[in-house]
């Protein structure tokens, strides 16, 4: 079941990314998926306990995209996520923070 997981994950983020390679385009099925497939991969790993690394992960990344955004606009840059960086992006790395732990060194 892991396995299929972590390939159904795979073929969805390959998916996004040539969708948005390919016309610039991220359709809402493959982020839904590879979020899903993170979510039952990590339930059958850790159970329950990574709700709250998945916030601290999102806190991170929200302060990560913060810093950029106040750093364009300091430059006087304007409409930063939608030349920039993107929503899809930004949702990406939000759905990133599902699979991922976080390990402090």
């Amino acid at each position: 079941m892991i396995v299929f997981l972590l390939t159904l994950g795979a073929i969805s983020c390959f998916f996004s990314a040539w969708q948005d390679f390919r016309n610039r385009e991220i359709h809402i099925a493959p982020l839904g998926l590879y979020g899903l497939a993170g979510m039952c991969y990590r339930l059958l790993e850790d159970g329950w306990s990574f709700w709250g690394e998945w916030l601290l992960n999102l806190t991170i990344e929200t302060m990560m995209l913060g810093t950029a955004w106040v750093g364009y606009r300091l430059r006087g840059e304007k409409r930063i996520m939608d030349v920039k960086i993107g929503w899809g992006d930004a949702i990406f790395l939000a759905l990133l923070g599902i699979w991922l732990k976080p390990y402090w060194f």
